[in-house]
């Protein structure tokens, strides 16, 4: 539990700083802007690019089987004019690092003599191959679905418009559960986006980046 604290905490650390950032940057460009309007000739404003979009992510996951990378592959839907948000991931991958367990049966063992380590089969009480010690990685596959609000719909950060969304999602597998999210999404006019989002429900915390190309661009280049 204390682990599963500390991993939970270094998550919310480490999104309250992205997000922290992003709002500094975001002070910085407006005020760059109202200085300079009177001595600038004004371009026309950016508009959203609606679109659905193919995202692809990468980012840190902390469940109960333990703490790994996560790379969600899915479809964001952007409508702005409704203030909504869609995010279907079809294959949410995670990679973790498993949480040791005191009642496994075999067990590293490191040797202060020889320096190296050794797997000791706690059931036979005998050292064995050590392949069966390495095995710590385990992949798991689930799939999300969240619907966000758009309670900001013209965030600028380094002059690229985009939104802030507040929602509710879904979890199918490993955990199953209900999760809150909080995020920003930035569309550009050639069809390419970037986001950030952070996700939290039962024994469930994420948090990354995706980037996504929308699907008539797509259509363009086939």
């Amino acid at each position: 539990m204390a682990d599963r604290g500390k991993s939970a905490t270094l998550l919310l650390r480490l999104a309250l700083a992205v997000f922290l950032l992003l709002g500094h940057a975001f002070a910085q460009q407006d005020t760059s802007q109202t200085s300079s309007a009177s001595s600038t000739t004004l371009e026309p404003e950016p508009t959203l690019q609606d679109g659905l979009y193919a995202t692809f992510g990468v980012g840190v996951i902390d469940v109960e089987p333990g703490s790994g990378v996560d790379l969600p592959l899915g479809f964001t839907l952007l409508a702005s004019r409704l203030r909504a948000l869609l995010t279907v991931n079809v294959l949410d991958m995670g990679l973790l690092q498993r949480k040791s367990n005191t009642l496994s049966r075999y067990r590293r063992i490191f040797d202060v003599q020889t320096g190296g380590d050794f797997c000791f089969d706690q059931q036979t009480q005998q050292f064995t191959n050590y392949n069966k010690c390495s095995g710590d990685t385990d992949v798991l596959r689930s799939m999300t679905v969240d619907v966000n609000f758009l309670p900001v719909t013209e965030l600028y950060v380094a002059d690229h418009l985009g939104v802030i969304h507040v929602g509710l999602g879904v979890r199918a597998l490993k955990p199953r559960t209900v999760y809150g999210t909080l995020g920003m999404f930035f569309p550009s006019a050639s069809g390419k986006a970037i986001g950030a989002q952070l996700s939290m429900g039962r024994q469930y915390i994420y948090f990354g980046m995706k980037w996504g190309l929308d699907v008539r661009r797509i259509a363009k280049l086939i």
